[in-house]
């Protein structure tokens, strides 16, 4: 179990193996593009930002980012994807 938020934890296992994204917009960003290249693309995207003992505010605060800052960097791959069917 980890927990950054209140400065305890060890998430390396979970980022050694790829299977959970978490950090700064950028972060964020970065890490979902370099992993939808090396898979060669996505169909679709089912982040998952209640877990823990995060609070509600936590939670929909994390979701306004995403939504926000690191969605919009998406887009184009959206419509490259509608163009090439």
């Amino acid at each position: 179990r980890f927990d950054h938020s209140r400065g305890s934890g060890d998430d390396s296992p979970y980022r050694h193996r790829k299977a959970i994204i978490f950090g700064t917009p950028e972060f964020v960003r970065q890490e979902l593009a370099s992993q939808i290249e090396e898979s060669g693309g996505v169909n679709y995207l089912a982040p998952r930002f209640a877990f823990g003992n995060l609070t509600q505010e936590e939670v929909f605060r994390s979701y306004q980012l995403f939504r926000d800052e690191v969605m919009p960097h998406f887009a184009d791959l959206k419509a490259n994807r509608a163009a090439a069917a």
